[in-house]
């Protein structure tokens, strides 16, 4: 799953758009206080973050404070994503303008950038419409994403650091077998025009960690162009229920394992709260600690780690992601509307409290 910073007035699984009011919320902010949040840094390692949302029926330009809220608890990474439909409802004239506008706006506050790019999202092509039954490796789709990468390079700042040009693709591939080798030339060519264009931008595809250690195959042949694994972290049995905390640790062990030399960012790591999935506030906070203190163990291997989710989302968004995803499962339901660190109303769980003592924890 991916959901990521809310960008967007429109509600579906992830947000793309900025509202003005809040990229005014945010341009007024940083008026004022980035000197004193460069002055004060966080150097630790790895990175992290939260995908920050809002409570339920709350107004759309506090996004901007609860972002900023986050980088006073030691936030300094931001995983930041949008569908390549999204940004190109014209054919061959992408739009960046509000991305643009928001990394201007964030960038003083030392926060460091993960960009996603979704070709594939999960179970779904997100491509644009006129592309979604062209070949992955065709002539067309590979000039038209060429066109995208050089619209980004060119309004992304200093520090964005790393690009995925895909969201949790092995389990679309998985189920499409026959993309598996055109999807591969398209991820060669593509890596290879964004090392032309920025040879310090870094460059990934993310998978599930599931897919990952279910299927090793697959994914050494997803990431054989990588410059990092991205991955996302659910520990969840395929009922989704929730695994025992315990297998934590072994799961980090094995993350390492799999991405061999390359460093690892966990782009999404998240672990719902509800009862029907015997889970609970306490286990969920538990998750929180077990996450910091295996990144603590892993600061070589692991660039950053985001934390997914800020806010429980509604009914209406819950509705909605259902509906993208097509799993009619109660128990799905339970696990996307209790992903937060918050509750939906904005009261914080015990995972909250533990998050803000990061790494001191």
């Amino acid at each position: 799953m991916s959901i990521k910073i809310f960008l967007k007035s429109k509600t579906d699984k992830n947000g793309s758009l900025i509202p003005l009011s809040i990229l005014a919320v945010i341009l007024l902010a940083s008026c004022g206080g980035a000197k004193s949040y460069a002055r004060n840094k966080e150097t630790h390692y790895p990175l992290i973050g939260v995908s920050t949302n809002l409570p339920e029926g709350a107004k759309p330009d506090l996004l901007g404070y609860e972002i900023l809220d986050t980088r006073k608890c030691g936030v300094n990474f931001i995983y930041l994503s949008f569908k390549w439909s999204d940004v190109e409802a014209v054919a061959a004239k992408p739009n960046l303008d509000n991305y643009r506008r928001f990394l201007e706006a964030l960038s003083p506050y030392g926060f460091k950038f993960l960009i996603t790019i979704q070709t594939i999202d999960t179970n779904n092509k997100t491509l644009p419409a006129d592309l979604m039954n062209v070949p992955f490796d065709s002539p067309e789709m590979i000039s038209r994403f060429d066109t995208l990468l050089n619209d980004l390079v060119k309004i992304v700042p200093d520090n964005v650091k790393w690009v995925s040009l895909g969201n949790e693709v092995d389990v679309y591939l998985r189920q499409h077998p026959y993309e598996i080798s055109p999807f591969m030339r398209f991820m060669r060519q593509a890596t290879n025009t964004m090392h032309r264009l920025n040879s310090k931008l870094q460059v990934g595809v993310t998978c599930t960690y599931s897919g990952a250690s279910a299927d090793p195959s697959l994914f050494d042949q997803i990431n054989r162009y990588s410059d990092f694994v991205s991955l996302t972290y659910y520990p969840l049995n395929p009922d989704f229920t929730v695994r025992p905390i315990s297998d934590i640790p072994n799961d980090f062990r094995n993350m390492t394992k799999l991405a061999g030399k390359k460093r690892i960012i966990l782009q999404e790591a998240g672990y719902p709260a509800s009862p029907l999935l015997h889970s609970s506030d306490e286990k969920q906070a538990e998750f929180v600690n077990s996450i910091f203190t295996c990144a603590k163990r892993y600061t070589s291997e692991f660039i950053g780690v985001n934390f997914f989710l800020l806010y429980d989302f509604g009914d209406t968004l819950t509705n909605s992601l259902l509906k993208y995803y097509r799993i009619p499962d109660p128990r799905f339901r339970a696990y996307l509307a209790t992903l937060g660190l918050h509750k939906a109303d904005g009261a914080p769980r015990k995972a909250w409290l533990r998050f803000k003592k990061g790494y001191s924890g």
